[in-house]
Formats: structure tokens, sequence, C-alpha cells
């Protein structure tokens, strides 16, 4: 079994049931570095609070998804073993055709471009693998992007959760605002 960066898996049975993103595929190691893209059905919290005895005069906005992008280090040995029996499926995901169009909306194609300056080492395989391997995680790259181009941590996480959504590449980190009433430039 090999599984390549990039790659969208989907396992149809057992206690890792759901669909993933490949970070790194390190056979060396045993491990496979993952992102899960959907919600576990554990994670999925019930609506609290008492009921509305009216309805609102103005639709509440729809809430954003869910950050996604934390890191799971999968058995690689438990992976070939649901690949034998069919329960591992590659599976693609498709990226809305908006993404391949230019950018219509003024201001978009400056924040593309410092979006992509910004991640630059998290769409480095190289630079990503070794920081994955060297601090168990992402930390240590979030803190050298943070120190090198003096942005948010917050906005390190939001566009590294694009890129586990929508795949690892720069057109994954490209705004979408064509459709929204706000036409200010914003990150």
């Amino acid at each position: 079994m090999e599984l390549m960066h990039n790659e969208v898996i989907r396992i149809a049975a057992g206690e890792l049931k759901g669909l993933y993103r490949v970070v790194l595929d390190e056979p060396s190691i045993e491990r496979v570095v993952a992102v899960r893209l959907d919600a576990a059905a554990e994670d999925a919290r019930p609506k609290g609070g008492r009921r509305k005895k009216e309805k609102t005069k103005r639709p509440r906005r729809k809430a954003p998804a869910p950050l996604v992008g934390g890191l799971l280090w999968l058995p690689r040995g438990e992976l070939e073993s649901l690949d034998r029996d069919h329960h591992l499926l590659r599976a693609e995901i498709d990226l809305d055709p908006i993404f391949y169009l230019p950018t219509s909306v003024d201001g978009d194609e400056e924040v593309f471009e410092s979006r992509k300056a910004v991640m630059k080492d998290f769409l480095s395989f190289q630079t990503l693998r070794d920081s994955i391997l060297v601090h168990s995680g992402l930390g240590g790259l979030v803190k050298a992007v943070i120190q090198s181009a003096t942005v948010s941590r917050a906005l390190v996480y939001k566009l590294w959760s694009l890129l586990c959504r929508h795949g690892i590449s720069e057109t994954s980190l490209r705004p979408m605002r064509e459709n929204c009433g706000d036409r200010k430039s914003v990150v």
C-alpha cells in the first residue's frame, strides 16, 4: 500500500471510519500522518438551550465550517489491513470551478498573493515533512511562519484548514468573496 501526499482516503469500517487527507506517509516509522476532514459522529453535540417561540425577522448567518487540520498519527499496519479488506478507499474531492477563474473582486488578488506568501512553507512538501517529523506536529512550522510573516497564529491555522479541506495547493488559498456582500479587502 502506497499513500501519496495530499491524497484523500475514505475508511469505511472500524474505529477510524471517516474521510481523511494524507499529509505524510512515512514507512520508516510505520506511521501515516493524516487530517480528518469530516466531523466524527461522537464529536457532534446536540444543540442545547430552550426553543424559540418566534422566528427572528432576519435569518441568522450560516456558521463557518469548523477548522480542520489536527494531525493524526495513524498506524500504517492498521491502514494496510483495512486496505486488504477493501475498507480503505481512494476518494476525490473536486474543487468548485470558481477556484480556477481569475478573481473578480477588487483586492482579492493582493489577498491571494499574501496568503500564498504566508503559507509557502506549508506548500513545500519537504519543508512540511521535515517540520512534522522534527517537531512531531505543526507547531514549529507555525511558529516560524508567525515570526517571519508577522501574521497571527489564528490566520495560519485558518489557512492550514483551507489547505486541508480543498487540497494542499496554492489554488486552495484563493479568497471566495464573489457572492458575499462585503467588498472590503479582508485576509
